[in-house]
């Protein structure tokens, strides 16, 4: 599994019956291989790319395309690839099979746009001193576990933000956060921009979750408070699918479910961040700032 820090990547896997996978790789994308499936992963444009790569073992192992045809007979590949020894090219011995190689094919002169990301910086207050926050310094924060989750956070605080007080005028400790979603990414954006969590003024009550909307949409439900002002912020339909919601709560997921749940957590990152906060969530004022 990987976590894309920084710059454009394509992705391609080999499935064992012989077909290949593609994707494109952004900034804050998270990535899963399943065990032996061979990858490579091809920078995209000019500027380099930065990810952080993890495994499920404490000593790993890398067989590489190269070594690869190093390490079987010449009688082994002409059978396997179906063509005879003398048609074979001759394959160079590879003892250490590098990570990195230079690049051979062109650059692509016409990638797939960036999906685009509506969001402003938050602005908020810290007795006195201005501070800015970006999703980017989110998801820094929080790592690669839940960007879906930082994602509504960020869209819930721009929203409300936008309510409770004119730009960077909010002081953030006293902002008061209740909310029935009990996701880590939702927690670390919070507590980012408003130290709710460390100061006691972060709450994860289930009294707050609306069951009659349905599963996917039944906890993302977020009452904030400020001084003498109360908001409360629902998500809208089509952000969250049931597919997400069936999988995260799933006791006992297979690799593949895994994989597919890595994909729906970005997949709805994405959903939210390109839209602008209030086509995500709706608000129901209980009383304005004075």
């Amino acid at each position: 599994m990987g976590y894309v820090h920084r710059g454009r990547g394509r992705m391609t896997v080999l499935d064992p019956d012989g077909s290949l996978d593609t994707d494109l790789l952004e900034p804050g994308q998270v990535y899963f291989v399943l065990r032996a499936y061979p990858y490579h992963i091809e920078v995209m444009g000019d500027e380099e790319i930065n990810f952080l790569i993890f495994f499920d073992q404490l000593t790993p192992g890398d067989i590489g395309y190269r070594a690869t045809a190093s390490a079987f007979s010449r009688g082994v590949l002409s059978a396997s690839f179906g063509v005879s020894v003398r048609e074979l090219p001759h394959f160079p011995f590879t003892s250490i099979d590098p990570l990195i190689v230079s690049r051979n094919n062109p650059i692509d002169q016409d990638l797939p746009a960036r999906t685009p990301i509506m969001t402003s910086t938050l602005t908020v207050t810290d007795h006195g001193t201005t501070l800015d926050f970006t999703y980017e310094d989110a998801l820094r924060y929080h790592g690669p576990q839940a960007p879906g989750g930082v994602a509504h956070a960020y869209k819930v605080l721009e929203r409300a933000l936008g309510v409770l007080g004119g730009e960077g005028s909010v002081e953030r400790r006293d902002l008061v956060v209740a909310t029935p979603h009990g996701g880590p990414g939702v927690r670390d954006a919070f507590e980012l921009v408003t130290r709710a969590v460390t100061e006691g003024r972060y709450t994860v009550d289930s009294s707050l979750a609306r069951p009659e909307r349905g599963n996917a949409l039944a906890l993302y439900v977020f009452r904030i408070h400020y001084r003498d002002a109360s908001v409360t912020l629902t998500i809208r339909e089509g952000f969250v699918v049931d597919e997400f919601i069936t999988l995260a709560r799933k006791g006992d997921r297979t690799a593949e479910d895994e994989a597919r749940l890595t994909a729906l957590k970005q997949e709805m990152a994405d959903r939210v961040m390109s839209s602008p906060a209030e086509s995500v969530y709706d608000v129901e004022v209980d009383t304005l700032p004075a």
